[in-house]
């Protein structure tokens, strides 16, 4: 019997140091670059998912949008693929972004207006946001139409060093 649980935070720090020694033999300095500075981007992998949403019914979002919640620290960068079958908005929000829009937004005729990013009607993204404040962050994917939408997205964090 393996006697380790496999954990989410288990599969992020093996990632991590696989990517690190990955990483790490495309970064090395050749003969030809002594002098140049090496740059080398450590990243770890948050969270990938594909699910679906209901179309909108009315006036009222009711499932048609789902969230994920992480907390991150100033200066963190994240980087996101979104892709979905029909248009969707997107939102990337702190957490008192959604105390004070997030949730409530949706009750009200799906209208948030404090966020930190918005991609408002897309298909298939990727984005890269810089942490500006640490604390919890929120990522809501929201189906603005009246069909059902496919989703799926990937989270990385990373940092560059020099």
């Amino acid at each position: 019997m393996f006697p380790y649980r496999i954990t989410k935070s288990l599969v992020r720090r093996v990632t991590c140091l696989l990517l690190m020694m990955a990483l790490s033999v495309f970064f090395l300095p050749s003969a030809s670059s002594q002098n140049t500075p090496t740059t080398m981007t450590m990243s770890s992998w948050l969270d990938s998912e594909t699910f679906s949403l209901k179309g909108q019914s009315g006036n009222t979002c009711g499932t048609s949008y789902y969230y994920y919640y992480d907390s991150f620290y100033v200066g963190e960068n994240i980087h996101g693929s979104i892709s979905a079958s029909s248009p969707i908005a997107f939102y990337l929000m702190t957490s008192a972004d959604w105390t004070q829009d997030g949730a409530g937004a949706w009750s009200r005729g799906c209208n948030p207006t404090a966020f930190r990013l918005t991609l408002p009607s897309i298909t298939s993204h990727s984005f890269d946001y810089t942490i500006t404040s640490s604390g919890r962050y929120y990522l809501v994917f929201w189906n603005t139409g009246t069909t059902a939408a496919s989703i799926s997205y990937s989270l990385y964090s990373y940092s560059v060093q020099s």
